[in-house]
């Protein structure tokens, strides 16, 4: 289970780790994407993804592949290489990853 706290710690958002898909950064809150009886949905939170990073840096369901998103690798649909640039696909959603979080991705990869 994953849990994310808002920074004013009112808000506690809960997801099985194996639903949770990606989160997206936006401004000083997240976008958190998650499968929900076979649907995406999205939960919008109060907090920065440099935050939800410290506090599951060790976690195998959390690797950060761009400065704007954390995925799960476990998630994974496709890796896309043309050329220098890698792509991945999450139910259908296209997630850059910067060659600065590449080894880092390899690692991690179920």
């Amino acid at each position: 289970m994953i849990v994310i706290t808002s920074e004013n710690q009112k808000e506690h958002f809960h997801v099985k780790a194996n639903n949770l898909l990606f989160i997206k950064a936006a401004n000083n809150y997240v976008e958190v994407f998650f499968r929900s009886q076979q649907n995406v949905k999205k939960q919008l939170l109060r907090k920065t993804l440099k935050g939800i990073e410290g506090e599951y840096l060790s976690s195998p369901f959390l690797v950060r592949c761009h400065r704007s998103y954390l995925i799960n690798p476990n998630n994974i649909d496709h890796i896309i290489k043309a050329g220098n640039k890698t792509v991945l696909n999450i139910s259908g959603v296209v997630i850059p990853v910067s060659n600065k979080y590449i080894s880092r991705l390899k690692k991690r990869l179920p």
